[in-house]
């Protein structure tokens, strides 16, 4: 049988005798106490699996003790069988209230005691696995819900992301369609001299086009790591690639009328790209530090090569140079 320690609590010298010789003989271990005080503290320090209790005793009785047992977190779950001479209907419907779970009639029959302690104890390691069991149950409900939590703050988060995005595509939409009309508009007046404020309106809204390409990339290099959001946003990308190349075209036509040195033709940010370029910046290198793709920046190196008439990254460098020097 598994290894049960019982407490006995008996004033009876002769009793506790008996009734601890029967439980040892069945293997079972028996701790004593002669008083409900006593029985309290062998409770508490002694943890046992079940507790045999008589119910008249000098001091508090076997009522009052057991009243204790079950009002102490420590005690509350230890069945306890009262022990009494007693028979009477009301003494046991009392005894259950206070929250024993059965009697035995002195004198003690050793075949009744073994036969209950054993049911009891078979009971109690059910409650006690029942509980453990309830217990892990709950661990994995509370782990499920707080992974649920964490599943529903992320779809949140890439709710949050995508209309991000898509506002950014939509300001870059209603950016580029301005842009477009001014551009026409600035190419027909400069044909009559009049493109100097039209001009500096397209590069107005030029300036908001590279912004909101920025912007739109950081929120895509913060949110690329998920694999949630990938499609979305290469999605995203599409649309704001094409955007980026229609605003370096745009910046290439508003130049279009720059005289002198071809260096003045060039736009902000091809010249952005021309200083670090010049300073031995990688494509990588030249994306990540004016917030741009690493196409966008191919398309910069090529119009660059085309407006000063080279063919190759080292021949523009030393135009540049040589242009520079010049001025």
């Amino acid at each position: 049988m598994e290894s049960h320690t019982v407490l006995v609590v008996d004033d009876n010298p002769a009793n506790l005798r008996v009734v601890v010789s029967h439980l040892q003989a069945y293997g079972l271990e028996a701790i004593t106490a002669r008083d409900g005080e006593a029985g309290l503290e062998r409770a508490r320090r002694g943890r046992p699996s079940l507790i045999l209790l008589d119910i008249e005793m000098p001091g508090i009785d076997g009522y009052e003790t057991c009243r204790r047992l079950k009002s102490d977190a420590a005690t509350v779950e230890v069945p306890v069988v009262f022990m009494t001479v007693r028979a009477e209907t009301e003494d046991k419907v009392r005894g259950f209230d206070l929250g024993a779970v059965d009697y035995l009639t002195k004198p003690i029959d050793a075949r009744e005691l073994l036969a209950r302690v054993r049911t009891h104890l078979e009971l109690q390691g059910l409650r006690a696995r029942l509980a453990a069991q309830n217990e892990a149950l709950e661990e994995r409900i509370a782990e499920r819900t707080r992974a649920l939590e964490r599943e529903l703050a992320q779809s949140e988060q890439l709710r949050r992301e995508r209309e991000q995005l898509l506002e950014m595509v939509r300001a870059q939409s209603d950016v580029m369609r301005g842009l477009t009309r001014d551009w026409l508009e600035a190419r027909r007046a400069r044909d009559q001299g009049l493109s100097t404020t039209l001009k500096e309106r397209v590069s107005a809204r030029l300036g908001l086009v590279h912004t909101h390409l920025a912007q739109a990339r950081r929120l895509i290099g913060e949110a690329a790591a998920r694999a949630e959001v990938e499609a979305h946003l290469d999605t995203a990308m599409a649309l704001l690639e094409p955007a980026a190349d229609s605003a370096a075209s745009v910046e290439g036509h508003l130049d279009d009328d720059a005289e002198g040195s071809p260096l003045l033709a060039l736009s902000a940010r091809e010249n952005e790209v021309l200083d670090l370029l010049v300073d031995g910046s990688s494509t990588k290198e030249i994306a990540w530090s004016l917030g741009i793709a690493r196409t966008t920046v191919s398309t910069y190196r090529a119009r660059l090569m085309e407006k000063l008439g080279v063919d190759n990254v080292p021949a523009l460098i030393r135009t540049v140079l040589t242009l520079r020097d010049a001025r």
